[in-house]
Order: C-alpha cells, then sequence, then structure tokens
C-alpha cells in the first residue's frame, strides 16, 4: 500500500475543477492528459503556522507600544496642536494621455496629467518623462534630421556593428563561458529573458544580443571558468578582465543613445568591476544602469502600452527582467558599500518578472557535485528572484532609516523602525512559498544553489536590522526592565549568523564555494563580525562554538576570492577587527588555526558540526541552549558600540556618532 502523497499547493486548473491535482512540475498530469496550460500560484501556500521568531517580533513590538502608551498617559491627553492634520486627498492620476488636443478641455485634462509617459528619443528608442518636464506631450523628442549625424552609431539597429563584427572570441571559448553564464549569474541575479536573448544571438539581428552585452556577459562568465586561457598575464585573479575593458568601452559609446542591452551591460560590468575589488568603478556603473533604467522608463508598468498594441508583450516582460535585475544588484550594492540607493520605491511600478516554465523548473543535474539518483531538484529561479525582490522592497528602506545619520531621526524612532520591520520580516518568511523554503533535514533533497542564497541574505539582512540595537555591557538597574528586548536583539543576531553559516556549509557541499555569487559575500562578512562579538562575551562555553563558526567564515570567503577578490577585503576587515577585540594569544591562536584549516590542516566538519535539520526549518530549534548567561547584555546605546570599531580607521570621521 503506498502512502499518499501531499501536494503543497494544486495548479490553477485543478483548483477551478475542484479536482485531485498530483502537482507534478511543469504540468500536472490531469494537464497534461487534457493538453491544457498548467499554472502554480505559490502565494496561495496557507497551510505553515507562524514561526517562533514572528511570534517573538510581535512580542516585542506589543511590548513596545506599551511602553509608548504608558509614556503618552503620563503625559495627559494630547493637544489640537500636536495632532497632525489628515493627509490631502490623493489626486486621481489620469492614464495616458493623447497627444491630439480638440478642445479646452481636453488641454486642461492634459495639462493636469500627472503619469507622464515613454516618446522616442535618441537612436529611435523609447525614453520616459514624466509630466514635469513637460517633453511627454510630444510622442518623438528630435527630428532625426538634427540629430541622426551626432551619434556615434546608425540609429537602424540593422546598421550597427554586431556580434560577428565586433566579437573576436572564437566559439571554443565563447560557447563554455556563456554556459557558466546561464548556469551560475543569471538564475541568482536574473537581468536576462534567456529564450530571447539566444533568439537574437541565433539570428544575429542586433536587438537584444550585442556586442557590448556579449562583452559583459563573458566578462562575469569568466569570473566561474578555470580555464587558464581567459585569464590576464597578471593571473587567474584578473579572468575576463579583457571582455570588461571593451564593453566599458562600448556603454560609453551607447550611453548617448541607450537601450535595454546597455542597461544590462552596464549592471554586469558594475559586477565585474567589484570581482576585481575596483568598487568606485563598479559603484558608479550599476548608477549608471540605474540611471539608463529610469530614462527608458523601466520602471514604469508596460502594460497599458502592451494593451494598447503599441508595445509587444515578450518586449515589456524584457523590459521588466532588466528593471528587476538591476534593482537587486543596486540593492545588494548599497547594503555592501553602505551607501544611499538610486532606486526609489514611489517610483516602482512595473510588475514583477512572470514564470516562464522553461526557466523556472530547469533542472540543476550540471550544477551539483553529485546529482541524486532520484528526484533532481528544480530551479524555481524565478520565484525566488521574485521573493528576493520583495523581500529587499521590504527591508532596505527600514535600514536606511536606521543607519541614517541625520539628526531628526531619535533613538526611539530607530527603536520603533526596527521592531515595525521585524515583524514584517518575519511575516515575510513564514509566507515563502514551499519551494523555496530549506529542507527539514540536512539529508534531504538539495535545493537550488540560488535558494541557498535567498536564505543567506535573509539571514544577514536580520543582522543589519538588529546589529544596531546590542551592546555589550553589564546588566544595570536602569536597564532592568527592557533586558528581554536587549536580549531578543543579541538572540536574533546570534540566530541569524549560525543559520547562515549552517547554509553556506550546505552550499559548499552540494555545488562549490568556487562558484557562488558574489553577492555573499557581504552576509559572511557580517555573519563573522557577530561571531567575533560573541568570542568576546563573558559567557562561559561559547569561544570554542563561535571561533569554529568564524573560522569557517573565513575558510568561505578564501574559497570564493579566487573568482571574487572583494572577498580579500571582507578578510583582511576580519582579521584587523579580530587583532583589535581579542586578547593577543587569542588573536594568534586564532590566524594559526585559519593558516592549518586552509592549508588543508582541519576538517569542514571540525569546523562547523553537521546540523540534523536546517536553522529555520521545521522542527528545529537552535535556542535548545542559550549561548550566554543572563544579565550579560544590555541596551545602553542606538548604535552597535562603535567604541570597538574605532582605533583602525575603520570609521574614520564618526566617533561622535550617537
Amino acid at each position: 500500500m503506498t502512502s499518499r502523497q501531499r501536494v503543497s499547493i494544486a495548479c490553477q486548473a485543478c483548483r477551478k475543477r475542484r479536482v485531485k491535482c498530483d502537482g507534478a512540475k511543469p504540468s500536472c498530469s490531469r494537464c497534461t492528459r487534457l493538453k491544457e496550460s498548467c499554472e502554480y500560484q505559490h502565494s496561495d501556500e496557507k497551510r505553515k503556522p507562524p514561526s517562533k521568531r514572528y511570534i517573538q517580533s510581535l512580542l516585542s513590538r506589543i511590548e513596545s507600544l506599551e511602553r509608548q502608551v504608558a509614556q503618552y498617559e503620563g503625559r495627559g491627553p494630547l493637544s489640537p496642536a500636536t495632532i497632525p492634520p489628515p493627509p490631502p486627498p490623493p489626486h486621481h492620476q489620469q492614464g495616458h494621455h493623447s497627444t491630439h488636443v480638440s478642445t479646452p478641455q481636453d488641454s486642461v485634462q492634459e495639462l493636469v496629467d500627472l503619469c507622464g509617459g515613454l516618446s522616442l528619443g535618441e537612436g529611435e528608442e523609447l525614453r520616459f518623462f514624466d509630466s514635469r518636464s513637460n517633453l511627454a506631450m510630444v510622442s518623438e523628442q528630435l527630428d532625426e534630421r538634427c540629430h541622426d549625424h551626432l551619434l556615434k552609431f546608425s540609429a537602424d539597429r540593422s546598421q550597427r556593428p554586431g556580434v560577428e563584427e565586433m566579437i573576436d572570441v572564437g566559439p571554443a571559448i565563447r560557447g563554455p563561458l556563456l554556459d557558466l553564464f546561464w548556469r551560475w549569474q543569471n538564475p541568482w541575479q536574473y537581468l536576462l529573458h534567456e529564450s530571447a536573448w539566444r533568439r537574437s544571438y541565433e539570428l544575429r539581428d542586433n536587438d537584444y544580443c550585442t556586442p557590448t552585452l556579449l562583452y559583459a556577459m563573458l566578462a562575469v562568465a569568466a569570473r566561474y571558468a578555470d580555464e587558464p586561457a581567459l585569464s590576464h598575464d597578471f593571473g587567474t585573479y584578473t579572468a575576463g578582465i579583457g571582455f570588461a575593458a571593451k564593453a566599458k568601452q562600448l556603454v560609453v559609446e551607447e550611453m548617448e543613445a541607450p537601450r535595454v542591452s546597455t542597461v544590462v551591460a552596464a549592471a554586469l560590468i558594475s559586477v565585474a568591476e567589484l570581482a576585481l575589488d575596483i568598487e568606485p568603478a563598479g559603484w558608479t556603473y550599476i548608477g549608471m544602469a540605474v540611471r539608463m533604467a529610469y530614462t527608458l522608463g523601466l520602471h514604469t508598468d508596460p502594460r497599458p502600452w502592451v494593451e494598447s498594441g503599441r508595445l509587444p508583450a515578450e518586449d515589456a516582460e524584457i523590459r521588466s527582467v532588466a528593471w528587476w535585475g538591476c534593482y537587486m544588484i543596486e540593492k545588494l550594492y548599497s547594503l555592501a558599500l553602505g551607501r544611499p540607493s538610486a532606486c526609489i520605491e514611489r517610483d516602482i511600478h512595473t510588475p514583477l518578472p512572470a514564470i516562464v516554465p522553461d526557466v523556472e523548473f530547469k533542472g540543476l543535474e550540471e550544477s551539483l557535485k553529485s546529482p541524486p539518483d532520484q528526484h533532481l531538484p528544480l530551479g524555481y529561479s524565478i520565484t525566488n528572484f521574485r521573493y528576493t525582490c520583495e523581500m529587499l522592497r521590504l527591508v532596505t528602506g527600514p535600514l536606511d532609516e536606521i543607519y541614517s545619520l541625520s539628526p531628526k531621526i531619535t533613538r526611539e524612532d530607530r527603536t520603533d523602525i526596527v521592531l515595525k520591520a521585524s515583524v514584517a520580516l518575519s511575516a515575510f518568511y513564514d509566507r515563502i512559498p514551499s519551494v523555496i523554503r530549506l529542507p527539514s533535514s540536512a539529508l534531504g533533497t538539495p535545493l537550488a544553489v540560488h535558494i541557498y542564497y535567498f536564505h543567506i541574505h535573509y539571514h544577514g539582512l536580520n543582522i543589519l536590522l538588529h546589529r544596531p540595537f546590542i551592546s555589550r555591557q553589564t546588566r544595570s538597574p536602569q536597564a532592568e526592565n527592557q533586558r528581554g528586548v536587549d536580549c531578543t536583539h543579541l538572540e536574533e543576531c546570534t540566530r541569524s549568523a549560525e543559520a547562515l553559516t549552517a547554509t553556506l556549509k550546505e552550499v559548499e557541499k552540494h555545488y562549490s564555494l568556487r562558484t557562488a555569487t558574489i553577492s555573499v559575500i557581504h552576509p559572511c562578512l557580517t555573519a563573522g563580525l557577530i561571531h567575533l562579538c560573541n568570542w568576546t562575551l563573558p559567557s562561559p562555553g561559547v569561544k570554542t562554538r563561535v571561533k569554529k563558526h568564524f573560522l569557517y567564515i573565513m575558510h568561505s570567503l578564501s574559497q570564493m576570492s579566487t573568482a571574487w577578490v572583494w572577498a580579500l577585503r571582507a578578510m583582511r576587515l576580519l582579521k584587523l577587527v579580530a587583532r583589535r577585540w581579542l586578547p593577543p594569544e587569542e588573536f594568534t591562536g586564532l590566524m594559526a588555526n585559519e593558516l592549518a584549516y586552509l592549508s588543508g590542516g582541519m576538517g569542514a566538519e571540525s569546523v562547523v558540526p553537521v546540523v540534523q535539520g536546517l536553522p529555520d526549518a521545521v522542527g528545529y530549534d537552535p535556542w535548545a541552549e542559550p549561548l550566554w548567561s543572563e544579565g550579560d547584555l544590555v541596551q545602553s546605546g542606538p548604535l552597535f558600540d562603535l567604541g570597538l570599531w574605532e582605533g583602525d580607521g575603520l570609521l574614520s570621521g564618526e566617533s561622535g556618532r550617537s
């Protein structure tokens, strides 16, 4: 007798018919038999109960609100002068206006329109202008007789130099590099519509696949390759530098009349620059990509144009993929460098990329170290990408407020922001679909590597939310009532740091850290600092445990440094901070252990024990044994003890920050 197969979610067709669905991907057996379209809506999953973390974040939020109510009750009722006025009624925005004016009433309606729109600009490419510019009132910006002679290339794409004329890379190198790009880069940072790009590449139509974009793709793909012929004369650390140089030259030329491929190329160049630890150039190129994306109106909703027949549906999807890919890279850049983001949430209206079955359900047999005999995992790359973008949209705004240097944001404001954001992030994490959740057992089927990246970034973001509210002080009578809240911040940071380290171990177990994405480096650095901070606490039995976690973080960064020189900067920072935070004898022992491990003298299991059930999986409780004794920590200030960071110039000029 076979056990009943449980399906977490049925396809839309079976749900409509109210019949059983076997949940097969990409198409269930019933839809396959009836030759119907089979789609799954993962947002319909509602079976998972709230997690302990979500409940704890709610309790912390309630406690904070109770304190605020008590404070207001002590002050008496609010005076009318302190009550903020109601917000003004929202403007009723009109749809895309017509450029034809027939009556005075039409002219007024067009004049007060708030939406703006797209029109043809340089190079006969679409450009976006909102109504403030007044330029959206015409469908074409320039007379071609006035500007064509100023461009470095023809406005007619078919007349521009194509791949065959400009790419001097043979198929023997080009083919394997493109395979690496589609295997390791695009499934995580979803920038390119694969089927449209492949069709353009085969047709050599110079439409979506351009020499600029192809060189940028090869520059990033070369970072994942072990082929010596792809390295520069200076060594393997500079793999792909020749491709990047050519792509940068072409991007500068296309900047005069950018198109979607120019935007994607600039975003990829930013990744290639950071790979070489040239972060000023990388930051500049991702800024260029975002600026050009705004120029093309990639942030706007293209559906009215599709419905009117003025924009093909596939072109609209290409635009959406390009925008959200740039959004993801730019937000991760902002987090890694601690700089303001150029992507403003209020301006973003384009929908997230649609699920493409050929991409969503792609197998991973070529990526795994040792593929299992049965049940090969599916990629679910677009679902994973969509939820990663949603997570970034949810958290990066509050992080900007928490880490702002503005004197107008008080300590109480920051506390309120972090509690709200923590509740929202916990609720979001509880709602993610089962196909991108971590397995309940470490012995289960491996997941796609980009799904592990999603969880690594979740824990990195969670640490950044709570870290400014922990400090290393002994308990004081004044802080007795807030001890639980303060310990919650440290618990969250430590829990996420340990979960991140264990998830990183799964990546190395099933794949390789040599091919891990560059964006993992910053969460690793963030977790390593938490392990190092816990090492300095006076709790017994903690040092051995956190020392193993810290050493594994250093090992992981070392493995990633072959592809990403950026990882060497993270390793250097951790060593400098460890030398400042730890006693000399402990630091000397740490470096000796690190050298032994990196040279192969220690096994991975001796650094991070095999976890029987990954963190955040069902039934796993990483806090059965607390890491510290009660009363070790209380909150003494709004920011993470900055005194521990000063001295080596790592936070120069911020000693007065409060």
